[in-house]
């Protein structure tokens, strides 16, 4: 999202971007490493820097979650950048903090750490009414729901309905890190209860595998291996081709860090039906029975059953990609989440 704030255009608005890099690649996060630190420690000196020279209004920072590493990382950085009596503003694309304090840190040094860092920040930006509590757990002045919006790589002519190429059976597509906590196991293990029924489908994994979990989800799918795909870390164009020949996006997630599920958003503006899982804020951007199914986290058989309906009808499935196609335009389109953000900002600055 950040490529996307710093190319938004407003009269008056003024942004300056200190890069960070800590991790290369999605499975780095939450790690550990001597690169990490020598990063953070050139973040913070940047920071530093730019306060100091630019005097800015306000600060901008998007929190890593509640990951032990990326918390402590959030934790540093937050009391340097607090030094400086700056006007900061966090934006929650990651879940799970609120959670962990409310389940309270084994050591009181360290939460009196993180709530010195965190706590009556001037503004929080959450990305669905659902993850309003957990913001309000850390007494922000103000608190922003602004939901994840998406450059528009509709063609004209695409809407719901999706089609397989010709001659091939339909794909049930996975995007995102492909783990147990992104409900791959459950997916996979839905996947082979419906072929076991008959079915006749693709199942696809799009993105970073983690260490192990290739073999795990092939054992999974014993038997049906020639029915399993995995297509790698995709973007741009290459993504999107792959996004307009699915017949449905799965995602049975209940990932810690989950609030929004970007995804399902990219998918609805293809008109891709989604399955997706009651937890965080995905039901907030999949409306159940309409737009796609909600299920039940970790429960292989409720999945299998959502799958199962939206393979079975191919009406069903068009009417949910016309109305998810509807949705995002309403609301995820990029313009309106850059307005909501400017928005944001002109409150929060003096």
């Amino acid at each position: 999202m950040t490529q996307w704030l710093l190319s938004t255009c407003a009269e008056g608005l003024v942004l300056r971007h200190v890069r960070s890099n800590y991790s290369k690649r999605l499975s780095q996060q939450g790690r550990a490493s001597m690169r990490k630190f020598g990063e953070g420690a050139s973040v913070i000196a940047r920071c530093w820097w730019s306060l100091a020279v630019f005097r800015p209004q306000l600060v901008y920072y998007v929190p890593s979650g509640p990951r032990s590493i990326g918390l402590i990382k959030d934790v540093v950085t937050l009391l340097c950048l607090r030094l400086f009596r700056a006007r900061i503003v966090l934006h929650f694309h990651a879940g799970g903090l609120g959670d962990a304090w409310n389940a309270r840190f084994s050591s009181q040094w360290y939460a009196g750490l993180v709530r010195r860092a965190f706590f009556g920040v001037h503004g929080a930006i959450v990305v669905s009414e659902r993850n309003q509590a957990e913001a309000e757990v850390l007494c922000p002045r103000r608190i922003f729901t602004i939901p994840n919006g998406i450059p528009d790589v509709q063609n004209d002519d695409a809407h719901g309905g999706r089609m397989a190429p010709e001659g091939r059976p339909a794909s049930v597509l996975f995007v995102g890190l492909v783990g147990e906590p992104k409900g791959a196991f459950d997916l996979a293990d839905a996947a082979r209860l419906l072929w076991d029924r008959g079915y006749d489908f693709v199942l696809q994994f799009m993105g970073e595998v983690e260490d192990g979990v290739r073999q795990e989800l092939l054992e999974r799918v014993d038997g049906y291996v020639d029915r399993t795909e995995f297509l790698g870390v995709l973007s741009g164009e290459e993504k999107f081709r792959v996004f307009a020949t699915a017949a449905i996006l799965a995602f049975p997630s209940h990932f810690e860090a989950e609030t929004f599920g970007l995804v399902c958003a990219e998918a609805m503006m293809l008109g891709i039906p989604v399955v997706c899982t009651d937890w965080r804020g995905l039901p907030d951007v999949v409306e159940h029975g309409t737009t796609g199914l909600v299920v039940p986290i970790n429960d292989p058989q409720a999945l299998t059953k959502a799958l199962g309906e939206l393979l079975d009808d191919s009406d069903l499935r068009e009417r949910f990609g016309k109305v998810g196609r509807a949705r995002y335009v309403d609301l995820f389109g990029i313009d309106r989440w850059r307005s909501a953000m400017v928005n944001a900002f002109d409150e929060l600055c003096p």
